[in-house]
């Protein structure tokens, strides 16, 4: 009777230890982090977003509009483009006005203020008429320039992040405005803008600030171009 009684306060003291041991820890699924001995989701990791995704809906209304705008319906064109509110008219007028030519519509992307967000370069076969950049999730896109005219203007960017606008009123009238992209506001600050002016009489041109129409001590454009682009070179796309 003793035997039986021993053994039976062994295995009641055994019982004991186990229960006073280590708790067990919940298993860890798979997503899921463990939190005080509470199983609590993990956060997502951030997931990153395509070019493609971020300028989706300027780069849908620009096919749309290149494969839709005629030429021809002059009374519906003020419709037809507040229908397609992010697209450059004057660059859809060129493709469509060049199309039988071959021209098409062709989109690139290149990160121009080196922020790690790539801009939207629209243009036709190459040559850029319009561009558009993005904050860093894609939240947020905005034109930030374009071409008035395709046939008399062009955009240019440097690798120190200068876009030169250029454009002309005729042989003897030519604008110029540098500008740089405010990543955080994603806008365009315009450096300066000026005009070029080529008068009968006079050894150099006459150049004039855009903004005040005062006249500016610039003696030539390689004295403007040497202020914003030296060493700098342009971006071949």
């Amino acid at each position: 009777m003793k035997k039986i009684i021993l053994l039976v306060l062994a295995v009641i003291t055994m019982l004991s230890l186990v229960a006073c041991g280590e708790q067990e820890k919940p298993v860890k699924p798979s997503g899921e982090s463990v939190v005080s001995g509470e199983v609590t989701p993990e956060k997502d990791e951030p997931v990153a977003v395509s070019n493609e995704d971020i300028y989706k809906e300027v780069m849908e209304q620009y096919r749309d509009a290149f494969a839709t705008y005629d030429l021809e319906d002059v009374d519906g064109e003020e419709e037809f483009f507040n229908n397609h509110p992010l697209v450059n008219p004057s660059l859809i007028m060129h493709l469509a006005r060049y199309k039988e030519e071959g021209v098409e519509l062709t989109f690139k992307f290149y990160d121009i203020d080196n922020n790690g967000v790539d801009e939207l370069l629209v243009g036709a076969s190459g040559s850029t008429g319009a561009i558009y950049s993005s904050d860093k999730d894609g939240s947020t896109v905005a034109s930030i320039i374009y071409l008035d005219t395709m046939e008399r203007g062009s955009l240019v960017i440097y690798d120190n992040g200068i876009i030169l606008c250029q454009g002309a009123g005729g042989a003897a009238l030519h604008y110029y405005t540098f500008g740089k992209i405010d990543a955080d506001k994603v806008e365009l600050v315009e450096l300066e803008k000026i005009e070029e002016e080529y008068v009968e009489g006079k050894d150099t041109p006459v150049y004039r600030n855009l903004g005040t129409d005062s006249i500016l001590e610039y003696k030539s454009l390689d004295e403007i171009m040497d202020k914003y682009v030296s060493g700098a070179k342009e971006i071949e796309l």
